[in-house]
């Protein structure tokens, strides 16, 4: 029995331990960036996973503002949300994403300035 476990284990069939957390990148906009008031501003992600991912979620200044789901079984997946700055000052965009056992990665974060005059 110790040969067969071992055996899988060498084939890749069976995992031993936690599997790899899903990852994500903001690829824009980036850290420091000046975004106008009142705009659309799209933050462009790219994830991984290595297993199918369930969805990717978008945080401005920690309120969920979208959620994305990636097609069927994807294990790589690139998306925009949008989101429309109301005030000057700094907006932190956080991503998330996770994969269909739940596995979620770790928080990314970008910082960036909105100027302009505010909403009305």
């Amino acid at each position: 029995m110790r040969f067969l476990v071992l055996g899988l284990l060498a084939l890749g069939l069976v995992a031993c331990g936690a599997s790899p957390a899903p990852t994500v990148d903001i690829i824009a906009p980036v850290n420091g960036q000046r975004i106008p008031t009142g705009r659309e501003v799209g933050v462009h992600v790219r994830a991984n996973a290595p297993h199918p991912l369930d969805r990717v979620e978008f945080y401005a200044n920690r309120e969920l503002f979208a959620v994305l789901t990636p097609p069927h079984a994807t294990t790589t997946f690139e998306g925009v949300a949008y989101w429309v700055p109301p005030t000057p000052g700094a907006v932190r965009f956080d991503v998330r994403t996770f994969d269909r056992f739940g596995h979620a990665s770790m928080l990314t974060t970008v910082v960036v300035e909105a100027v302009g005059e505010p909403l009305r």
